[in-house]
């Protein structure tokens, strides 16, 4: 239970959006929006898209 209140408390300031592309161009898309996290299904996992998205302050959670 504490580790899911933590998990939760460092989510709270998270903007979400559904992300469909693997594609670390694709994040230029967020440029100038609230969303700060976008969920990615496993299909979309790549090391290149989660390096790009930490560089411009995205986090990146699988779903």
């Amino acid at each position: 239970m504490f580790l899911a209140l933590l998990l939760f408390a460092g989510l709270a300031d998270c903007v979400p959006a559904r992300w469909t592309s693997g594609d670390p161009a694709s994040l230029e898309l967020l440029k100038d929006t609230p969303v700060n996290c976008v969920l990615v299904e496993e299909g979309a996992w790549a090391r290149e898209f989660v390096t790009a998205a930490q560089g411009v302050g995205v986090r990146v959670l699988g779903v």
